[in-house]
């Protein structure tokens, strides 16, 4: 009976420990991306790859900047959102904190 317990113990652990860590910066570029469509919303949005830079700070705050084409021309983008928790690729996971273009 105590084999099972520590059995539980351990799994309970490790499923805690994955279900809390941060997301990384290339999830929440991916993150990042679905806001600028749904703020921007313009035809034929092409974004880039793995074109970004990013800052990540320790009270959940991330900042992502990039770009996206769209009809012939080149717009710069910057988010910042702070990732409440739970699954990170749901947008509900993220509070978006503020969305620029340029």
């Amino acid at each position: 009976m105590k084999k099972l317990y520590f059995l539980f113990a351990i799994i309970s652990l490790a499923v805690l420990a994955a279900c809390s860590s941060m997301p990384k910066d290339s999830e929440a570029f991916i993150i990042s991306k679905q806001i600028a469509e749904a703020q921007v919303n313009q035809a034929n949005m092409k974004f880039p790859f793995a074109e970004y830079r990013h800052d990540i700070t320790s009270d959940s705050l991330y900042t992502i900047e990039s770009h996206f084409d769209s009809n012939n021309q080149r717009i710069n983008y910057r988010v910042k959102m702070y990732y409440r928790g739970g699954d990170w690729s749901k947008l509900t996971s993220w509070e978006i904190k503020d969305f620029q273009t340029w």
